[in-house]
């Protein structure tokens, strides 16, 4: 059984370790963090709990879930989601393209503000989350980016 929060409404954040560039950060996911996003999660698995468990889906199901036939009420419900469950693995949004005066770090031609000659070309730009995969919006980003570097090289020769 697969369901997954395409758009979660927590936010996780990072925080940075020293001052060392090779150190990795302290990363807080925080799923689950707002109440509608267990909820969201908790609806969801109910429901395609119940439509695996009807005829003809059920002659077909036949594995249990890990865990699943010990929950009975929505505090195991929870406890259960918070154990089980992770994210899909495409973060984004970390140095949103808008402008500086709406907390943007990066504008409309990728350059990261108050920095010269330093372009940010990934899903990191991304203001929202796409509700899908980040594969082809993040391909779209670099070839966008490609043709932005040409420009602004073709100004300077």
């Amino acid at each position: 059984m697969l369901t997954a929060l395409n758009i979660p409404s927590s936010v996780g954040h990072l925080e940075l370790r020293s001052s060392d560039p090779f150190a990795h950060p302290k990363i807080f996911l925080n799923y689950y963090d707002k109440p509608e996003d267990l909820y969201r999660m908790m609806s969801s698995l109910k429901l395609s709990h119940k439509i695996l468990e009807q005829p003809p889906l059920s002659t077909y199901w036949g594995v249990k879930v890990i865990g699943l036939d010990e929950v009975n009420d929505d505090k195991e419900w929870e406890k259960y989601i918070r154990k089980r469950t992770t994210s899909s693995a495409h973060p984004c949004g970390t140095v949103k393209m808008a402008p500086e005066s709406k907390g943007g770090c990066v504008n409309h031609r990728l350059q990261v503000y108050g920095t010269k000659n330093l372009r940010v070309v990934d899903a990191s730009i991304f203001p929202t989350i796409p509700a899908g995969n980040l594969n082809a919006p993040t391909a779209m980003v670099a070839w966008r980016a490609s043709k932005l570097i040409k420009e602004d090289y073709h100004k300077k020769v």
